[in-house]
């Protein structure tokens, strides 16, 4: 799929350019942007395939969004492919037996762009694994529900840090259905259906759940 919106080709930056089974950066540049745009680091499920060539209808979806003429989009984890396929990708489990390399260069990716950069907003927009992909682990007994071990793993990192380092700040934005409140403390992704893009805070949970944070939009009663 082609980019829906005009993009400067020579600033696009895909970590790494080229690879079937991850990814930890996708940016891009419009060309509408000015050296003071603002910009937003977007942090999603896992990526699909887009790249400096490619891209998909969440990526074009989030171009969408006006506010934004410079987007840096990240992962919870870095394997590529819809979040129902993982569990039953073969060559991709054989290709990340050794995942706790890529998780750990991908956190710290993710930590370090956010400290280096300053003014841009983060938006958190993973969504939730939803039954057909849940239904696709507990058929793999071989892996142990291992995909959502690592993404729940993960996102609570991401989360703790933005907790006791973000909440104050006015960085933290979440995507949620347009007039419709944040759906189990989760950032709605960014798919081909309308979005907000509110400012929020994350609250410990006070529920035995596997999130140990949750989203909420700030002043909000919800």
């Amino acid at each position: 799929m082609d980019y829906k919106y005009s993009y400067d080709v020579d600033s696009i930056k895909c970590d790494p350019i080229s690879n079937t089974f991850y990814r930890y950066e996708l940016q891009i540049l419009l060309k509408t942007a000015t050296s003071d745009s603002k910009e937003a680091i977007v942090l999603m499920m896992n990526p699909s395939n887009a790249n400096g060539d490619t891209s998909d209808a969440t990526t074009n979806q989030l171009l969408m969004c006006r506010k934004y003429n410079k987007f840096t989009i990240f992962n919870i984890l870095p394997f590529s492919g819809q979040a129902t396929e993982l569990p039953e990708n073969d060559a991709l489990l054989k290709q990340v037996k050794g995942k706790e390399d890529f998780l750990k260069t991908n956190h710290r990716k993710i930590i370090n762009y956010i400290n280096s950069n300053k003014n841009a907003d983060i938006l958190f927009a993973t969504g939730q694994f939803n039954r057909n992909c849940q239904r696709a682990v507990s058929l793999r007994e071989d892996i142990d529900k291992d995909i959502l071990k690592m993404f729940y793993t993960e996102y609570n990192s991401i989360c703790e840090f933005a907790f006791k380092e973000l909440n104050d700040s006015n960085r933290i934005h979440v995507v949620s259905s347009c007039g419709k409140p944040i759906k189990n403390g989760l950032g709605r992704h960014p798919s081909r259906s309308a979005f907000d893009i509110q400012e929020a805070n994350f609250e410990e949970s006070t529920k035995n759940s596997n999130l140990h944070y949750k989203l909420k939009v700030k002043n909000s009663p919800i």
